[in-house]
C-alpha cells in the first residue's frame, strides 16, 4: 500500500495492550513507528498496569519519542479528554463520534504533514477553565473519574495512591469548586454531567 506520496506503508497491528507492550519494548526488534493509531479502549494489561490506550501513549512516549500518536476514543467525558492529552501530548485526539471514516485519511496526511488535530468534543475539554492552573489538577481529575465509576474513598485512595484523608479533603476542594453544597455523591455526579466532566 502506498500514501499520498508514493511511499510504501507498512503497518502492525496490536489487538490489545499486552500485543502492544510486547511490540514496543522487545529489544531484539528494535520497533520504531513513524505514526501510531491507538484506541483508547483497548483490552487491558493488568499484570504491567497498561488500562488503556492512555497507558500504551505514555509508553510509546518513552520508547519511541519521535513517534506521532493519534489516540481514538468513543468517550467525551472531558476528564478523559483532559488526562489523555496532558499525560501523552498526542498528535491527534479524535472522538469517534466527532468524525467519519472517510475524515481520517485526511486527518492523518495533516498530521504527518506536521499539524495536529484535535475533534471539536476534544478540543474543548482541553480548553476546559475548571482545568487550569490551580483548580482541579491531575490528582483531582483521578477522583473524579473514580468518582463517576463508582468507587468509594477507601479504594480511590489506593488507586491515587494517596491518604483517606487527602482524598477527604480534596473531595471537599471538588465540591467547593463546582459550588455542590450538599455531602454526597449524587449531587456531585449531577454537577459532573452538567459541567460534561463525565
Amino acid at each position: 500500500m502506498l500514501n499520498n506520496h508514493g511511499h510504501p506503508i507498512k503497518t502492525t497491528v496490536a489487538n490489545n495492550c499486552k500485543e502492544a507492550f510486547e511490540i514496543i519494548s522487545n529489544p531484539v526488534l528494535k520497533t520504531t513507528f513513524d505514526f501510531v493509531l491507538l484506541d483508547y479502549s483497548l483490552p487491558s494489561y493488568s499484570e504491567r498496569n497498561i488500562n488503556n490506550g492512555e497507558d500504551l501513549g505514555v509508553m510509546i512516549r518513552e520508547f519511541m519519542p519521535k513517534t506521532k500518536i493519534i489516540i481514538l476514543t468513543s468517550l467525551s467525558a472531558a476528564v478523559v479528554l483532559y488526562n489523555v492529552h496532558e499525560r501523552v501530548k498526542p498528535e491527534g485526539l479524535i472522538v469517534k463520534s466527532d468524525i467519519t471514516a472517510t475524515d481520517l485519511k485526511d486527518i492523518f496526511e495533516k498530521i504527518l504533514g506536521g499539524q495536529k488535530y484535535f475533534s471539536h468534543t476534544a478540543k474543548a475539554a482541553t480548553n476546559n477553565s475548571l482545568f487550569e492552573k490551580g483548580k482541579l489538577d491531575a490528582v483531582d481529575r483521578q477522583i473524579i473519574k473514580y468518582i463517576a465509576q463508582g468507587y468509594q474513598i477507601k479504594s480511590i485512595a489506593l488507586k491515587v495512591m494517596q491518604t483517606e484523608d487527602s482524598i477527604k479533603k480534596r473531595k471537599s476542594k471538588i465540591h467547593d469548586i463546582l459550588g455542590v453544597n450538599e455531602k454526597g455523591d449524587e449531587k456531585l455526579l449531577e454537577m459532573f454531567r452538567i459541567l460534561y466532566l463525565i
